[in-house]
């Protein structure tokens, strides 16, 4: 049965849609703990989602990448405290310092630049005019430059290391791809002599290329602590993924990630020869290489990164990025449901999805009490006590096992769906179910006719039927402790 509780950690799902979807929704999530709040990216439309007030209180926002489904209601957010709310602080953006860069990178065109206060001067407003940078992980004690050398026209790329003198070229190099022309360090590895990119190869523990202060953020009101993570982030553009701790929680957002320890532990161990056309000596020589990359690395990973991505799943509460088949840049649902994990969160899903494990979706709300997660129904928490969850665009749909159930679930190439039991399938069928239509945590029956539909109005939930008179309304109350009694009873 629910109970109440205010206790634990409070995730909203303000956006939780797959890339490209056809609901536009992408990813934000609001953490709430006690008296403070935080969005952990910014993707989503948070103008239809929260208040200005709410917007107004938030203590920063944790940035996990650069993607615009990621980020791109960020700048909106800087403008909308700074020019219409006018809080007392500025708008804190929590990132590693990769990412930090790009989004100043990205931001800066659309914040630095305005009209005076009377409208008749073009001015510069400094990015730290709206927005308060902290860097959360460690910063890299190597670094791409600029530089101007002795004896050269212009500027050229060069590796510094912490105080600011250009590291020998047998230590580390920039690539810049030709077309991309976007520099890139490759560093010889110290234990292996190994050419590395570090961005890569190294986690963020690693005492040689990190300062090893970790930077972990923690909120000075009531210590809940955010820690950027890089070793199971594995994504494309630099991307880290988030712990949040408290004194008695712990909750891993994986950021987008390719899980697949089966692939991370080849990338830990393949040893790779370089391609490049010149000689050894020109190469050892060289500060600047022009190519592709990968014709200079011999290794992606460090085993100890592997290792660390390994262990730092382990006694938390996962809510971890899913998509479908082959998806490169996302994870598998195939792999993370069959990974061991039993405390997964699925987000980040295509707009038709089936699984085993609870899925997010726009409006839902969980609490994390402990090591356990509920979803918070109207100031109630119950239990993800469903067999399967089905998520189409919108709509979300819950399944019980039943052995005449009206439909059945299949699996084909890794992948469930669900259809009517009396319609033919290419698959393997695993269960019969009864559907229940799950409004944010509120369970109804099924609507099959397409002249009816549930809408709601002032928080509460109607059925309509449409007639060609009008529609006619009736209000609706749950059905979830009745299908959750059912269960307990089927058990």
């Amino acid at each position: 049965m629910p109970f109440k509780s205010d206790k634990g950690v409070k995730i909203e799902f303000l956006g939780d849609s797959g890339p490209f979807s056809k609901l536009g929704q992408s990813i934000c999530y609001k953490i709430s703990y006690e008296d403070s709040s935080y969005l952990i990216d910014c993707g989503a439309a948070v103008f239809s989602e929260l208040t200005g007030d709410t917007i107004n209180k938030l203590d920063g926002i944790i940035a996990t990448h650069s993607h615009e489904d990621h980020r791109r209601w960020f700048v909106d957010i800087a403008l909308f405290r700074f020019y219409v709310s006018k809080p007392q602080r500025h708008l804190r953006l929590i990132a590693s310092e990769t990412v930090l860069e790009e989004f100043v990178k990205t931001s800066r065109a659309a914040l630095e630049r305005t009209l005076s206060m009377d409208s008749r001067k073009v001015v510069e407003v400094p990015f730290t005019t709206f927005v308060d940078p902290v860097i959360f992980g460690p910063t890299a004690n190597y670094r791409i430059v600029k530089t101007r050398l002795e004896g050269e026209e212009g500027t050229v790329w060069r590796v510094i290391d912490k105080r600011g003198k250009v590291v020998s070229a047998k230590r580390a190099k920039v690539v810049v791809h030709p077309e991309a022309n976007r520099p890139r360090m490759i560093f010889r590895d110290f234990d292996t002599n190994r050419w590395v990119e570090p961005e890569s190869y190294y986690p963020f523990n690693h005492k040689r290329f990190y300062t090893q202060d970790q930077n972990p953020y923690s909120d000075p009101k009531t210590g809940i602590t955010f820690e950027a993570m890089k070793s199971t982030a594995w994504h494309g553009p630099f991307t880290t993924s988030v712990r949040i701790t408290t004194g008695d929680e712990k909750i891993y957002f994986s950021s987008d990630t390719v899980y697949d320890p089966a692939l991370w532990k080849d990338m830990a161990t393949e040893i790779r020869p370089q391609k490049f056309d010149r000689s050894r000596k020109e190469f050892d020589n060289a500060h600047i290489l022009y190519g592709e990359i990968n014709d200079f690395i011999e290794q992606t990973w460090s085993m100890d990164r592997y290792e660390r991505g390994m262990s730092l799943y382990k006694d938390h509460v996962l809510v971890h990025d899913a998509a479908g088949k082959n998806s490169i840049v996302h994870t598998d649902y195939e792999i993370i449901a069959n990974s061991g994990h039993e405390k997964l969160l699925l987000t980040h899903s295509p707009d038709h999805f089936v699984s085993q494990f609870p899925l997010t979706l726009s409006g839902k709300s969980i609490r994390v009490i402990g090591g356990e997660y509920f979803e918070e129904v109207n100031g109630e928490l119950w239990p993800f006590d469903a067999d399967v969850y089905f998520k189409e665009f919108s709509h979300s749909f819950v399944g019980y096992k039943t052995r005449n159930g009206p439909y059945k679930v299949y699996v084909r190439n890794g992948l469930l769906d669900i259809v009517r039991s009396d319609a033919e399938f290419e698959g393997e069928e695993l269960f019969k179910v009864a559907l229940y239509a799950d409004i944010n945590g509120v369970y109804l029956p099924r609507i099959e006719d397409p002249k009816e539909s549930y809408i709601r109005r002032r928080g509460r939930i109607f059925h309509v039927r449409y007639t060609k008179s009008g529609g006619k309304l009736k209000a609706m109350e749950s059905i979830r402790g009745q299908v959750c009694k059912k269960q307990r009873n089927r058990l």
